[in-house]
């Protein structure tokens, strides 16, 4: 019985730890991520705004040599193209903080089942445990068996708004670089269409 308390003992205290540390690294990780994506993509929507600013620059030096200009549409196909990246990549970064939130949501109520499964297996094995809640060992056990199942349905449901939110974060992010690009390549066709004429 003594072997078997110890080893419980041990379980018990290990998902415990496991659980505390997974918290500290959730959170870590999480400012980490979340600066990135937000500096990439806010980085994205000024570089994307700066470049509409200087198209319109160049649009008006054109206007100023008296010159007709060639190809306007390239111009207003890149101006959408852009407001399009600087749109997509400022709501990216916080879709992907929606995302980030249920991801990790899933993962610590992971954690709590391991701990319920854990404690329902190993509390038995102690002997002379006293619950800080002053609540009786038995009761405890079923407290912590009934909750396993709500906790599964709330890791269903985490686990459905994450990829739901994963499935938006790609589209944002894939929709604000390829426009980014799609632009650029229109504002470089228009700048030459007019080079031609000069």
């Amino acid at each position: 019985m003594l072997k078997n308390s110890s080893v419980a003992h041990s379980e018990i205290e290990s998902v415990r730890k496991n659980l505390a540390e997974f918290a500290e690294f959730r959170q870590r990780e999480w400012n980490e991520n979340r600066r990135a994506q937000d500096s990439f993509f806010t980085n994205l929507a000024f570089f994307a705004g700066g470049t509409i600013a200087l198209s319109v620059t160049y649009h008006g030096y054109l206007q100023t040599k008296n010159s007709s200009i060639v190809d306007i549409w390239f111009l207003a196909a890149a101006w959408v193209s852009l407001l399009i990246t600087s749109i997509t990549a400022l709501f990216s970064s916080y879709v992907y903080a929606i995302y980030l939130f249920f991801a990790r949501q899933s993962e610590a109520v992971d954690f709590e089942i391991k701990r319920c499964e854990t404690e329902i297996q190993g509390l038995p094995n102690i002997p002379h445990l006293r619950l800080t809640t002053g609540q009786p060992l038995d009761g405890y056990i079923e407290m912590l068996a009934g909750d396993i199942p709500k906790l599964k349905e709330a890791k269903a449901t985490s686990e459905r708004k994450k990829n739901r939110w994963w499935s938006f974060r790609k589209w944002f992010a894939r929709i604000a670089q390829a426009s980014f690009v799609i632009g650029l390549i229109l504002l470089l066709a228009f700048a030459i269409a007019n080079l031609k004429l000069h």
